[in-house]
């Protein structure tokens, strides 16, 4: 039986998984279980934390500390697979895996880096991590020309890659709210678009009566400015703004009548944008932003320049006055891709 160890730096394991790359990791993982092999999962995480199973998976942590000794922990093992994003940890698991045991990399950001100040750094690394790893996978286009630009040599080693789409989950809940509503998941963060959410917000609040908004954030702010905005905004129209915490994604998309996710870059976010599918599985249309990777599956309709809120604004209020063109738009773009990948 072959003996699999998935590992990244996604730290938070709570189920029901809510963010890309850790169901992705997850779904892999079980596919892996469900085909005779033996699948674990580690987690280089910033502090200790007790390990878990769900669904007979192991899931174990180290401290970005105790991943300077990451071989002793692959010894056992036959393939590894990192994913994320190039840069350091991507290094040290492909040199800890070298000569010993078959190591893949799963590049699940969609430009690759990631976002920060070392971006320097990691598209050094870039250079040369080819020499670490027996496969690349990778989900786009965008992707694979980004990674050839850094070095011809991962020529050989490249992969396409699917992401692991689950179907819809039985719902009972009441379907639509009875009012127009906006939904917003993610950081309190003008890299993810929230600034954009909180202009289509402001330019219709005042055209589309009982006009609500939810905000349904993860925990991480990392826009004060943003966050003031918002403040301001829940003073000026008390009711109307609606902030949650980390929610069950699939319900509040069946209740929702329009998705915001006008992230500004592919870097720093799945290449292929999982909540955009989960929006089109719910019957929800959504917009997002016309970028390198995300264009490759999406309607362009749904795709608007991120620098242009103007054109959300336009968008939201035509999708929100006439819900039968974008409905049958949901329906053409999810077969499209269900056709393409798969459940």
């Amino acid at each position: 039986m072959k003996r699999t160890l998935l590992v990244s730096t996604q730290s938070s394991f709570t189920f029901p998984l809510a963010e890309a790359v850790r169901k992705q990791m997850f779904a892999e993982a079980l596919a892996i279980s469900a085909a005779g092999g033996d699948a674990a999962i580690l987690i280089i995480s910033s502090g200790h934390q007790p390990g878990l199973t769900e669904q007979g998976i192991p899931i174990s942590f180290v401290t970005k500390r105790e991943a300077l000794r990451l071989r002793r922990r692959l010894a056992g093992y036959d393939e590894v697979y990192y994913y994320g994003s190039i840069g350091l940890y991507a290094l040290l698991v492909g040199f800890a895996s070298r000569k010993k045991v078959e190591a893949q990399l799963v590049i699940t950001c969609g430009g690759l880096y990631s976002i920060g100040g070392r971006v320097w750094i990691r598209k050094l690394i870039g250079k040369f991590l080819h020499r670490y790893y027996n496969q690349v996978h990778l989900y786009t286009e965008h992707q694979k020309q980004t990674l050839l630009a850094a070095s011809f040599k991962y020529a050989p080693l490249i992969r396409p890659k699917r992401p692991l789409l689950e179907a819809l989950p039985a719902r009972t809940g009441a379907g639509k709210s009875s009012i127009p509503t906006l939904l917003y998941m993610g950081h309190i963060s003008t890299f993810k678009g929230i600034d954009i959410v909180l202009s289509v917000f402001e330019g219709l609040v005042q055209k589309i009566e009982n006009l609500q908004v939810i905000f349904a954030i993860n925990g991480v702010m990392e826009d004060r400015a943003a966050n003031s905005r918002l403040e301001r905004l829940e003073a000026a129209y008390p009711g109307k703004i609606i902030r949650k915490g980390v929610v069950d994604p699939y319900e509040e998309l069946s209740r929702a009548h329009l998705y915001l996710y006008p992230i500004k870059q592919p870097a720093g976010t799945f290449a292929f944008p999982l909540s955009l599918y989960e929006s089109l599985q719910c019957g929800t249309p959504f917009l997002s932003s016309d970028i390198d990777g995300v264009n490759e599956f999406f309607d362009s309709y749904f795709l608007l320049d991120p620098q242009e809120p103007r054109q959300f604004i336009d968008r939201a209020r035509e999708i929100l006055s006439q819900p039968a063109v974008a409905d049958s738009r949901v329906k053409k773009n999810l077969a499209a891709i269900n056709d393409t990948i798969g459940q």
